[in-house]
């Protein structure tokens, strides 16, 4: 037995398949992830899969797995690049493989004291209430940290009506550091909807009040489609120098081109910057000095799809009267009887909503 080795062991239900290597105690705990799509769950009768991957084996073992496979180890399709080993006897998933040339890639592991971390816990949107993330986010020792969390189809596209401007708004579950409960809703973990009657924006974007997300920087990124290798800004000044860096390489100047597509940036006033689109006018982000790494996003430019325009999926419409900004602004003004109206009408929104979800609950 080779010294500061453990041996991990792939066995099935009725023991006609069974699979052993050894790594070093220094490589555990192996990194894991919890799957929550609907084909783990309707292939597994579970509510997700938890695999980790089976470390290189040695020729002799290979050998053995080839053999097995043949006999007792039927192949089936999972999905277009994976297919999934199980036994023939007693149905025990064994191995996901995920490799071109055919080799198992992942697998159910015996018994071993911190043997595992789950890293992820990946395609929750998917289960629309969670699933079984209530059991599966702290399932780590405290001093591992909780898995990460993947919310496939929240990653909301920020795009502009010319498509000038094209960044994506990241999920903030799914995002390593402590997120700002001025900017997430504890109990339900979506954004917070941001409203302002603010004079300057009412003339910008062309309506009575005005409708933002709060987000921080390091929550907004690239589309995967983009030829960027930079990351996103982190930081309002950095983001208004590569704002007008881009807008020097679309001039034919000094500047390089650096994914902001059409992105402008405009001071309003002393330290507030307004984002839009430089072809098409499009409202985008607004930003002040005294928080660097925070922009209010304009919901008007969140894709939604299928969610409907309040995408109420990723967003919490949370709107009292206190939560509507700067209404002082329009005391003057003819838009401020139209201003408390919409304000009323929310609030009356916002308390049938509340009957309802009690009723439904």
């Amino acid at each position: 037995m080779r010294p500061n080795t453990i041996e991990l062991v792939s066995e099935c239900l009725c023991k006609a398949n069974r699979f052993t290597t050894r790594v070093p105690l220094l490589r555990l705990p192996l990194s894991a992830t919890c799957c929550h799509c609907s084909t783990c769950r309707h292939f597994t009768g579970g509510l997700y899969t938890c695999t980790t991957a089976w470390p290189e084996q040695e020729e002799e073992e290979e050998e053995e797995e080839e053999e097995r496979t043949e006999n007792n180890y039927p192949r089936s399709p999972f999905s277009a690049n994976a297919d999934i080993f199980f036994c023939a006897t007693c149905c025990t998933l064994m191995f996901f493989d995920c490799t071109e040339d055919g080799k198992a890639s992942y697998g159910v592991i015996g018994k071993a004291r911190e043997l595992v971390k789950i890293r992820h816990n990946k395609f929750l949107a998917g289960t629309l209430d969670g699933g079984a993330l209530p059991w599966t986010r702290d399932a780590n020792p405290v001093d591992m940290g909780r898995p990460r969390m993947w919310m496939d189809g929240e990653q909301v596209p920020i795009r502009c009506y010319c498509g000038g401007v094209d960044l994506v708004l990241l999920n903030p579950r799914g995002a390593t550091g402590v997120v700002s409960p001025d900017f997430v809703d504890a109990k339900t973990g979506k954004r917070r909807v941001v409203v302002d009657a603010c004079g300057s924006c009412s003339k910008v974007v062309g309506t009575p009040l005005t409708y933002w997300t709060t987000a921080e920087l390091r929550h907004i990124a690239y589309p995967p489609s983009s030829i960027s290798a930079r990351q996103f800004p982190r930081d309002t000044s950095e983001l208004a120098a590569a704002a007008v860096e881009q807008a020097q390489s679309q001039r034919g100047g000094e500047g390089k081109a650096n994914g902001l597509g059409s992105l402008m940036v405009f001071g309003s006033s002393p330290g507030v910057q307004r984002y839009s689109c430089a072809r098409c006018s499009a409202t985008v982000f607004y930003a002040h000095q005294q928080n660097p790494g925070q922009v209010n996003v304009a919901l008007g430019v969140l894709r939604t799809g299928d969610d409907g325009v309040r995408a109420e999926r990723v967003l919490a419409w949370d709107l009292p009267r206190s939560a509507v900004h700067f209404v002082d602004e329009c005391r003057s003004e003819w838009r401020k009887a139209v201003v408390e109206r919409m304000i009323a009408s929310a609030e009356r929104w916002n308390a049938e909503n509340d009957r309802a979800r009690t009723r439904y609950r």
